[in-house]
């Protein structure tokens, strides 16, 4: 099971799994403290890889 950091690690290093790591973060922990900024870290990732359309889909 991915950590929120070992995720949020992967999604700034564009790492291959780093978008299924932090999805399968957010629901596994949905109430986790850190599961708010992951929603955040990964919409941020979207805008980077400017894939405008993903995020309406989390």
């Amino acid at each position: 099971m991915p950590t929120y950091y070992v995720a949020i690690t992967g999604l700034y290093l564009n790492n291959g799994d780093a978008e299924a790591m932090i999805e399968r973060f957010i629901a596994n922990h949905p109430d986790h403290p850190k599961a708010l900024s992951a929603y955040y870290e990964l919409g941020v990732y979207y805008a980077n890889q400017k894939n405008y359309d993903k995020p309406s889909t989390i």
